[in-house]
């Protein structure tokens, strides 16, 4: 289940955009909503079968408070992956001549807040195998307001607003009058293609892994990779089809940016590594240089007031930064950790050394000589650009 979140606006109008390529829904007046009980969303669940789901607005759901509507959202997300109604016994789905109802399908909904953020707003963390399910995925950029990538230059605010509003106009009326025009045309391309289509989508699987993968990818990263990767087989597809007109690059980066995006809110050690270096990477180029030529400047006084200070000449760039300004750059001890560990690891933190050991234990060497000739708790790291 794919939650783009953001004002509920641009999440209706995505949705819409997705209602015009499928079976059964042709306008956004005809969407399933959350104000549903779990017996009739199971109902209509079997009825979108190999079929996109949209259903609108998370914040719909019947729940007195936030503690409770995230906890039907996780309910909700195992409900839908697992595939199959409630159990109930034989005889009452033999009375009703039916057995039990089972689907398989793609769900896309909207909501204010991302489901990370609502969960953390009631004191949880999300777990592993319900954020594989239910994923967030921001519908605006940072420091945007829209969904739009790209728009025409030079627009002025009131204008902005118009073209907007026109756009969503635009897209609404295109679904409704292209309802399940795209979905047939593209049933009837993989059926021609035959026994070539397995080995077409599990080319372009692989080849969406290799390009997003990197080195702090964990399993879970990888396995939304691999939901995000079908997008772009599926787009492949399309493509292939001639219901697109976008070329593989352009599609290439559409479905990968999604991606990243994705994978920033995913309760991750290997997300929570990344996010740490990149929240030192900037503070250690603010540093100033201390040189030969300079060097006199580092008195003790402005020395207890500097956060660290980069060595001049070193290969790679050497920095000393005291502890306390390390520490603040993480927004937990564990990120803390992962980051000192991963940076031990490659060489990029001076380790100490135990009394009486000859080899390097892997905890960091904490006091170093500045350059007035007081040491101070601070870290030697080796940043490698």
């Amino acid at each position: 289940m794919i939650c783009i979140v953001g004002p509920s606006r641009s999440g209706k109008s995505i949705a819409t955009l997705a209602a015009g390529s499928v079976i059964g829904i042709g306008k956004a007046s005809d969407f399933v909503t959350w104000n549903i009980t779990d017996a009739r969303l199971e109902q209509r669940l079997s009825g979108f079968n190999d079929c996109l789901f949209p259903i609108d607005d998370l914040m719909a759901l019947r729940a007195q408070n936030d503690r409770d509507r995230y906890l039907r959202i996780q309910g909700i997300a195992y409900k839908l992956a697992q595939g199959w109604a409630t159990g109930r016994h034989d005889g009452f789905t033999s009375r009703r001549g039916k057995n039990h109802a089972g689907w398989r399908t793609i769900a896309l909904t909207s909501n204010e807040v991302s489901i990370r953020a609502l969960a953390r707003k009631v004191g949880l963390e999300r777990q592993r195998g319900e954020a594989v399910r239910l994923i967030d995925l921001p519908a605006f950029d940072d420091g945007e307001g829209h969904i739009f990538d790209r728009m025409p230059r030079n627009l002025s605010s009131a204008s902005m607003v118009d073209w907007k509003r026109q756009k969503f106009s635009e897209i609404v009326e295109a679904s409704e009058e292209n309802h399940g025009a795209a979905y047939r045309r593209y049933v009837a391309s993989l059926i021609s293609m035959g026994s070539r289509l397995a080995p077409f989508v599990q080319s372009r699987i692989s080849y969406f892994i290799r390009h997003v993968r990197d080195g702090q990818d964990t399993d879970l990263s990888r396995d939304i990779a691999k939901r995000f990767a079908v997008l772009y087989a599926g787009g492949m597809l399309a493509r292939r089809a001639g219901l697109v007109g976008w070329d593989g690059k352009e599609l290439l980066a559409a479905i990968s940016k999604c991606y990243v995006k994705a994978r920033a809110m995913l309760p991750d050690d290997g997300e929570l590594l990344r996010t740490g270096l990149e929240n030192l990477a900037p503070k250690l180029a603010t540093l100033p240089v201390l040189s030969s030529r300079n060097e006199g400047q580092f008195d003790r006084k402005r020395c207890d007031v500097l956060e660290g200070f980069k060595k001049s000449g070193t290969r790679p760039p050497t920095y000393i930064i005291k502890r306390h300004v390390f520490d603040g750059l993480f927004v937990s001890r564990h990120q803390q950790e992962l980051v000192e560990a991963w940076m031990l690891n490659n060489g990029q933190l001076t380790r100490a050394l135990s009394k009486g050991e000859k080899s390097n234990v892997a905890v960091p060497k904490e006091q170093h000589i500045w350059p007035d000739g007081d040491r101070r708790r601070s870290l030697e790291v080796r940043w490698y650009c």
